[in-house]
């Protein structure tokens, strides 16, 4: 499968450099691109994300991300921009309610079935 977005080719890119033997791509949208990485014995999911800075299209991302975390079981790893912020310490700039951005993505991670921490550069 080949995705022809600037965004996809540097997301493959990123995977050929992780080295890993095998990433098969099992399916993306401009949004996001899941991936399924064997590795010796290990397989898990890897998901790479760019949440798109608009409401309507935000709602798609998480829909999207949702569907495919409740149709798989494998450990995950999601990396990349979600255009939002999980402590008030993270956000700059921007108008309206910070408190209530933070609580929605809290609860949308939450509802992908998503744990631990997240990581920021």
């Amino acid at each position: 499968m080949l995705f022809l977005t600037e965004t996809a080719e540097k997301i493959l890119v990123c995977c050929v450099l992780l080295k890993l033997k095998l990433i098969l791509v099992l399916s993306g949208t401009y949004q996001i691109i899941h991936c399924r990485v064997l590795d010796g014995s290990t397989v898990l999911m890897v998901s790479f994300a760019y949440g798109q800075p608009s409401v309507i299209i935000e709602d798609q991302f998480w829909m999207e991300l949702q569907n495919f975390a409740t149709q798989n079981t494998l450990q995950r790893i999601i990396m990349g921009d979600f255009n939002d912020f999980a402590s008030l310490d993270e956000r700059e700039g921007g108008v309206g309610n910070g408190v209530e951005r933070m609580i929605q993505f809290k609860e949308r991670w939450s509802m992908c079935n998503l744990m631990g921490r997240v990581l920021l550069n």
